[in-house]
């Protein structure tokens, strides 16, 4: 078997062990490369296009090692152990020393574009080396391929791997699929049923013919159908469909992990309608139909569930039951049961009910729907400060008159007060000065007395005792006023130190401020200006004109 043989031989194995496509380990212009030049050295190969540091480290030393004609080398005897082998139970059949390579004087090629067998030296080949390069051209040109037809002969041995055949109305084609990758299709089959089969066609070197599946799917709606209630009975009887099971979603969350197409539309109308609350989402892309749609969502799951999330979403548009198989597999459906997070699933419309919706802490009808989900507890946040902040203003502006009018009365009350102390006061003065007229009046009289009649000294003597006594009493009367006046002078000191208290010109001084539109009136609220109108501030010393922009 030629260099070239050897390499895409190794390239098929590889890719099966690491489930990938073959173009993904090497591609088939680097083989020829690789084949053509013939490198020796890890050096060499680095020079080649399509390889690597990477490659060179993963795949470096079996390469050199099938150059070299060093037989298996690394990981090429991985790739013929029990999981990765069609026939696990023939080691011997399968030893790599079947696979030698050729006389150099005598080369075996085959064309790449045609499948043509070119035989330069017209020399007969081996069976074995006949067979190594058929099975090698059927795994390079049927590298993914779906097939539909009918179970027959289905039987599954010790190991788990299960084995059948196929039909049609006129054809049969061999089947098997590993253990793995059957109890990861979560379809139990039977003879009868119909079914897709994704794979590649095998040629064994004893066996002859079969197809290697990597995903079985049921086909036709009553088929689906039927898997889908047989596994929705089951899920519901281990309690997994109960109300009870599901997680509340977190408050305020802010690091939210997406599983879904990258070309989709659900991830333009989750992103659309999550809102701008600072989230960190993580994502991770998945397909989200067909035969590599589970493998996919599995792998997203297992990945997601290593990151530090608050909720995980799930989301993909509407479909047919047949579209949406993945989301009804059953280890995908259990992943999402048992996810560290609340999940939220939005997949497919209002009459698309995946069982993967059903589990999920949150099962929403489409994307949009999911992602308003997600943005409720935020949404709720912002509606409790909205209303917050008018309560605040309204209490304001209740606080703010019940002061004015409480000022108001102040002002009334002190008014009534200083002209009661006024009225007080001139009458004060008005019996003083009577008094003092009287006074006059009498002196000057007993001036005149005196000046007539001195012997009337003695019969005014008592008047005079009398006349002093009356100036004792107006002592004590203006000693009286006096204190008046001082009680006078201490209630309008409180009453003062109770205006400057409720003074608005001190409230503007400790800061607060009044905003009167054009007419006068005061701005209380926001809807009071509109764009463009004129206000007056005023402050504590001062008055600031100013246009609402």
């Amino acid at each position: 078997m030629t260099l070239m043989q050897q390499l895409i031989t190794w390239q098929q194995e590889q890719a099966g062990k690491e489930h990938l496509e073959p173009y993904m380990v090497l591609q088939f212009n680097t083989i020829k490369e690789i084949a053509r030049l013939q490198p020796k050295t890890s050096s060499d190969l680095l020079r080649i296009k399509g390889i690597g540091p990477a490659k060179i480290r993963k795949y470096g030393d079996v390469i050199l090692g099938l150059v070299r004609g060093n037989g298996i080398t690394g990981d090429v005897s991985v790739a013929y152990e029990t999981k990765n082998n069609l026939f696990a139970e023939a080691q011997a059949v399968n030893d790599l020393a079947a696979i030698r390579p050729m006389p150099v004087q005598q080369p075996m090629h085959y064309d790449q574009e045609t499948g043509e067998i070119i035989d330069k030296n017209d020399v007969a080949v081996s069976v074995t080396d006949f067979v190594t390069m058929l099975d090698t051209l059927l795994q390079t040109h049927f590298r993914n391929v779906r097939v539909q037809g009918e179970v027959v002969g289905f039987k599954r041995n010790a190991s788990g791997h299960v084995y059948f055949e196929i039909k049609d109305r006129s054809s049969v084609m061999r089947c098997m699929i590993f253990c793995d990758r059957y109890d990861l299709a979560g379809v139990a089959l039977a003879d009868g049923m119909e079914i897709v089969i994704t794979g590649h066609p095998n040629y064994h070197k004893q066996y002859g013919f079969s197809f290697v599946g990597t995903m079985v799917e049921l086909y036709g709606e009553g088929a689906l159908k039927k898997a889908y209630d047989d596994l929705k009975k089951k899920l519901d009887a281990e309690g997994l469909l109960a109300l009870e099971k599901k997680r509340a979603l977190p408050q305020l969350p802010q690091r939210v992990g997406l599983i879904t197409s990258r070309t989709g539309a659900a991830i333009g109308d989750f992103t659309t309608n999550v809102g701008h609350y600072g989230y960190k989402i993580i994502f991770h892309q998945s397909r989200v139909e067909g035969a590599q749609a589970v493998d996919d969502l599995i792998s997203a799951l297992t990945t997601m569930a290593k990151k530090d999330l608050d909720v995980l979403v799930i989301v993909r548009g509407g479909g047919s039951l047949e579209s949406l198989q993945a989301f009804n597999n059953e280890k995908v459906v259990r992943m999402v049961a048992d996810f560290p997070v609340p999940v939220v699933a939005g997949v497919g419309h209002e009459q698309d009910e995946t069982l993967t919706t059903l589990v999920a802490d949150r099962g929403v009808s489409t994307p949009t729907a999911a992602a308003r989900a997600v943005r409720e507890s935020w949404d709720q946040c912002g509606e409790y400060v909205r209303s917050r902040e008018q309560m605040i203003v309204h209490f304001f502006d209740k606080a703010l008159r019940q002061q004015q009018e409480r000022g108001n009365e102040y002002e009334r009350q002190l008014t009534d007060f200083l002209e009661e102390i006024v009225t007080s006061s001139l009458e004060l003065f008005r019996r003083f000065a009577n008094v003092i007229h009287h006074m006059e009046k009498s002196i000057d009289r007993k001036k005149t007395f005196f000046t007539v009649a001195q012997d009337h000294i003695f019969r005014f003597y008592g008047r005079m005792i009398d006349d002093a006594r009356t100036l004792v009493n107006m002592q004590r009367a203006f000693a009286l006023f006096q204190s008046g006046i001082i009680q006078y002078m201490k209630r309008l000191q409180f009453l003062a130190k109770s205006i400057v208290q409720n003074d608005p010109q001190r409230q503007l001084m400790l800061g607060y401020s009044i905003a009167r539109d054009e007419r006068g009136n005061v701005v209380r609220r926001k809807n009071d200006v509109s764009k463009g109108d004129h206000m007056t501030i005023h402050i504590s010393d001062g008055e600031i004109m100013t246009e609402v922009q």
